[in-house]
C-alpha cells in the first residue's frame, strides 16, 4: 500500500516550524526563501552562428580502420573469377541462405565486408558467387 501526503504552505519559514513543531529554533530557513521573487533575470543562451553553405555542403569521411585496405568494397574483382550478373549473385545468396541458414548467408556478406547484398559492387559478383559455393 502506498500512501501519499502532501502539504501546501505560503513560506518556507512556515513549512519548516509545520514539519518540526517540537524545536522550530533547531530549524532555520534558507537564506532566500521560495516565496520571494528572483533578483537576478536567468541566464540565456547565445543563439548559434548559422552555419555558412559550404560547411553544410562538406561531406562527412569517415575512416575504416578494419579490412579496408586488404578487402575494399568497392575493388574490382580479381581474374582468377568468373564474371556474374545480379541475378546469378543474388540466386547464390538465396541458395546459401536456403541449404545452410541466415547465419552462413550473413557470414557470406560479411566476407565481403557487407551487411546488405545490394552494397556488393558488381565487379565483385563473380567472386561472390564463387566464394557462395
Amino acid at each position: 500500500m502506498k500512501i501519499t501526503i502532501s502539504y501546501e504552505f505560503d513560506s518556507v519559514e512556515e513549512a519548516l516550524a509545520h514539519l518540526s513543531p517540537e524545536a522550530p529554533e533547531l530549524v532555520t530557513a534558507p537564506e532566500t526563501s521560495l516565496s520571494e521573487p528572483a533578483t537576478t533575470a536567468p541566464k540565456t543562451r547565445k543563439p548559434r552562428k548559422p552555419a555558412t553553405i559550404e560547411q553544410a555542403a562538406a561531406p562527412v569521411v569517415e575512416e575504416r580502420t578494419d579490412k579496408a585496405d586488404t578487402l575494399a568494397p568497392d575493388a574490382a574483382a580479381p581474374a582468377s573469377y568468373p564474371t556474374a550478373t545480379h541475378d546469378e549473385a543474388m540466386a547464390a545468396l538465396r541458395k546459401t541462405f536456403n541449404e545452410k541458414g541466415a547465419s552462413a548467408a550473413t557470414a557470406l556478406l560479411a566476407k565481403f565486408d557487407v551487411v546488405r547484398f545490394s552494397e556488393i559492387p558488381k565487379a565483385r559478383y563473380g567472386e561472390f558467387v564463387a566464394k557462395a559455393g
